[in-house]
């Protein structure tokens, strides 16, 4: 298949917050797309977030907050600054990289990181801010979390499923942070500050009802729950991982971004 045709093949799926799930079969000492669309997304399109399947990538409804989001691990109240159409404009992307095998995902974010600076000319600095955020910490009775004694280099998998009126997120080698990833890009209204102390990968399935604010995240589409429904996703992290999310204010990293254009041309 002609990589036009893979591009082509790859934006028109709906599908979102999936992460690499072949394991790595080449180094990438300098991971770069070899080729990158960018185009306006299609207002009748349903479902936005990221696709990934082997050495393709895509993004379907993705803002540049978004994209930002996913390459350097920010929420989007984290984000400071840029244009008046940052959460407005949404853009559809696919993309090969150079070279040979299965990138990691920390490889994948270094390809869009790039993107972003070549394709939309962002240069952005860190600062502090106090904001509202979500201390994850231990909840009593102790962690749930069991750590996966297998390969401790294998590439952690983090991919959304839906069902009938719930969300699934089966995880396999993650670590504590890759959770955290996934829950600010989708699932919750303010960053979450890491403060479980808990170290190595791990191998859970969270389940939950989704709330009217998960449901637009992921693009709307998700039928009303059945009976015994999982509870929502706040409580699912505590009764199933043994962890919990708690409001509070706190001196947070932000992204302030300092310059950006619209996309160049493919």
């Amino acid at each position: 298949m002609r990589v036009a045709a893979i591009l082509l093949a790859l934006i028109t799926m709906r599908t979102f917050a999936q992460t690499a799930t072949v394991p790595s079969t080449a180094t990438y000492t300098n991971p770069t797309f070899a080729v990158a669309t960018i185009k306006p997304s299609d207002a009748n399109a349903d479902g936005k977030g990221t696709f990934i399947q082997g050495r393709h990538y895509a993004t379907l409804n993705t803002t540049l907050s978004y994209l930002i989001q996913y390459a350097y691990g920010f929420h989007a109240r984290q984000i400071v600054g840029g244009p008046e159409w940052l959460d407005r404009n949404k853009f559809d992307l696919a993309a090969i990289p150079e070279g040979e095998g299965q990138p990691t995902d920390a490889q994948w974010r270094i390809m869009v990181q790039k993107l972003l600076a070549d394709r939309f000319a962002l240069t952005f600095h860190h600062s502090t801010r106090e904001l509202p955020v979500y201390r994850l910490i231990v909840a009593n009775g102790g962690s749930r979390l069991t750590e996966r004694s297998a390969d401790p280099n294998a590439i952690a998998d983090l991919t959304f499923g839906r069902a009938q009126g719930i969300l699934r997120l089966p995880a396999k080698n993650a670590t504590v942070d890759d959770l955290i990833h996934v829950l600010q890009r989708n699932m919750v209204d303010r960053p979450i500050v890491d403060q479980t102390n808990l170290t190595g990968k791990f191998n859970f399935t969270l389940t939950f009802t989704p709330n009217d604010y998960q449901i637009g995240m992921v693009g709307g589409g998700l039928p009303p729950p059945g009976e015994n429904a999982p509870p929502e996703l706040f409580a699912a992290i505590q009764q199933q991982l043994g962890l919990k999310l708690e409001p509070a204010k706190m001196q947070t990293e932000v992204f302030v971004i300092d310059h950006v254009e619209t996309p160049s041309a493919n």
